[in-house]
């Protein structure tokens, strides 16, 4: 993460300017602390570059200084600088237990002389385990993927890890995520702020999270600001956190173990709280489901196989809770028109979508194959958004049989 001014800076760095911090060095580095929550304990800190101006000893930005940089022909040299600084730092003042996690511009790959080198060459001239270093690159900036590739092979083969940063942005390209194969998945600020009270964050962040497990990397939330947001990762299984809530970046020999551990400490137990809460409430939801589909099959049962549409319109009138019903046949063939508890469900059905009615073809949806081929009586899907209403509901199937012996399955959509 290159963390980014709150607002632009009021100047820009020419070509003079930017030299004469190269030779002067006057670079400053900050750490921000990195978090394993699952373990309750700091795993390493990331490495922030704050520029001082060569005229007026202003801080510059991290975006001003690459930016400038970036104009003006300096990726390689300012980055190798930020990274020997970093480095340099680590080695004085933090325990090599922790892991540095140090950006690289993966555009500097673009000087072939430079070869993107310079880290490896540092962490052998002070002799820092490689693999205590982590490199964080965003992908999308390298001048080739032959490029991005070597680079990434021949800081693997030392042993350091590779970091995905700013995962979830425009730039992010999936077929890299494959291509690379990191070790961690930096989840990108903007989708992890405010997550706690928006559904489409969470279902994006959790996509992230399921997607980087199945290439094998973990996940990593950068940005987290409040505890609400943090509890909300938690749910969504990350252990891995950065971000103002656990601390702002700080000077690298300033102490803050105890800040961080009391906070860490704060945001465990309250995690423990809230998933014992959440698995409660999700026990009592299903009792509730159970006893409004007990009724649908009760009333079911007493209109017969020629009365199911009645029997579902009855129901549906002061069903609690209930978007729509509807059954369909062992092969999966809706037998019922969809009856929805409020007509306004139909109308934005329609806008949206043809109508599921009878004769709609319901095999391939994965909640009905499930509990045919599995010979489920019943089953619960996880909230996932209506194609019928356009709200957050949950879908539960039931198996009927009818007194000849005809297996249906009657489906529920609730309102979460």
């Amino acid at each position: 993460m290159r963390e980014l001014a709150v607002a632009p800076d009021p100047f820009t760095l020419d070509t003079t300017q930017l030299v004469r911090m190269i030779h002067g060095r006057t670079i400053r580095t900050l750490k921000q602390p990195i978090i394993n929550l699952r373990e309750k304990r700091q795993i390493g800190y990331e490495a922030l570059s704050r520029g001082i101006h060569p005229d007026s000893g202003g801080i510059i930005s991290a975006e001003t200084l690459f930016g400038s940089a970036r104009l003006n022909g300096l990726i390689p040299e300012i980055d190798k600088m930020c990274s020997d600084k970093a480095i340099a730092t680590y080695v004085r003042n933090i325990d090599t237990d922790q892991m540095l996690f140090v950006n690289f511009d993966v555009s500097a790959l673009e000087d072939e002389s430079a070869g993107g080198s310079w880290i490896l060459d540092k962490v052998a001239q002070l002799a820092v385990p490689p693999q205590a270093v982590a490199i964080e690159i965003v992908e999308s900036r390298a001048p080739s993927d032959l490029a991005l590739m070597r680079f990434v092979a021949r800081h693997r083969q030392a042993g350091m890890k590779i970091v995905l940063d700013d995962f979830g942005t425009a730039h992010s390209n999936l077929d890299r995520l494959h291509m690379l194969r990191p070790d961690i998945v930096k989840i990108d600020r903007h989708l992890v702020q405010g997550i706690a009270e928006d559904h489409y964050r969470r279902s994006i962040v959790e996509s992230i999270i399921l997607l980087s497990e199945k290439v094998g990397a973990l996940s990593l939330v950068e940005g987290v600001e409040t505890i609400e947001d943090v509890l909300a990762c938690v749910s969504l299984g990350v252990s891995l956190f950065q971000g103002f809530y656990f601390s702002e970046p700080v000077a690298a020999d300033l102490d803050i173990d105890d800040q961080i551990n009391a906070r860490v400490d704060l945001v465990f137990r309250k995690s423990v709280e809230m998933l014992q809460k959440q698995w409660a409430q999700n026990r009592n939801e299903v009792r509730s489901y159970e006893q409004i589909v007990a009724h649908f099959v009760d009333v079911i049962a007493r209109k017969g196989r020629e009365g199911l549409d009645t029997a579902l319109a009855n129901v549906m009138g002061d069903a609690v809770g209930v978007e729509c019903a509807y059954i369909v046949d062992s092969e999966g063939i809706q037998v019922t028109r969809t009856h929805f508890h409020t007509e306004d469900g139909e109308r934005f059905f329609n806008r949206t979508s043809d109508v599921a009615t009878r004769g709609t073809n319901h095999f391939l949806k994965h909640y009905f194959l499930k509990m045919k081929t599995n010979g489920h009586q019943q089953s619960l899907t996880r909230p996932y958004v209506s194609m019928a209403t356009g709200n957050l509901c949950r879908t539960m199937g039931q198996m009927l049989q009818s007194s000849s012996g005809k297996v249906f399955y009657l489906f529920v959509d609730f309102n979460v």
